[in-house]
């Protein structure tokens, strides 16, 4: 799956304004909300209690979390595919970033595997800071993040450490 989303975004099915790092900054993130972080899994569902996020993004089915998981559904159906495929939800993620300001923000701006990863992190995927624990990527360094700006998130060094392996691995076999 993992060089199925590499070849995705860096081909012909984008508009191909990604680059290397941003690539590896989506599927390190999507290797950690999928839960496995050797891969990623599109029929993951949340472990948190009573969330239902689903997914390689975990969209959420809550309205007050934009109802993304609603929208992959429609996105999904629109073109006679499941939410659960793989490539329909890369297809979705590549929707959202141009179609939606708020969840791309300046990631298309950065520069560096660990500033595309925060970016998409924060701003895209959106998980829930840990309280009182300083990132280990600070605005100072990367940019403006949402609410609580120096808060560690939920799997962070993971997310980093999967998108620079990933990048490695792509980049430099």
């Amino acid at each position: 799956n993992i060089t199925i989303a590499w070849n995705f975004f860096s081909g012909p099915l984008t508009n191909r304004q990604y680059k290397n790092h941003h690539i590896a900054a989506i599927i390190g993130n999507f290797m950690h909300e999928s839960g496995n972080d050797t891969t990623i899994n599109p029929a993951a569902i949340s472990g948190f209690k009573n969330e239902n996020s689903q997914g390689i993004a975990q969209w959420n089915p809550a309205e007050i979390a934009g109802a993304r998981l609603n929208n992959l559904s429609n996105f999904a159906a629109e073109r006679n595919q499941l939410h659960t495929d793989l490539l329909t939800q890369l297809a979705f993620t590549d929707h959202e970033l141009h179609t939606i300001g708020y969840l791309r923000k300046t990631f298309f701006e950065t520069k560096t595997v660990e500033q595309a990863t925060m970016q998409f992190m924060r701003y895209y995927l959106r998980p829930g800071a840990i309280k009182s624990i300083t990132t280990f990527f600070p605005s100072k360094v990367g940019g403006k993040f949402p609410a609580q700006i120096d808060k560690q998130r939920l799997g962070e060094a993971k997310r980093l450490a999967n998108a620079n392996k990933i990048y490695i691995k792509f980049t430099q076999g």
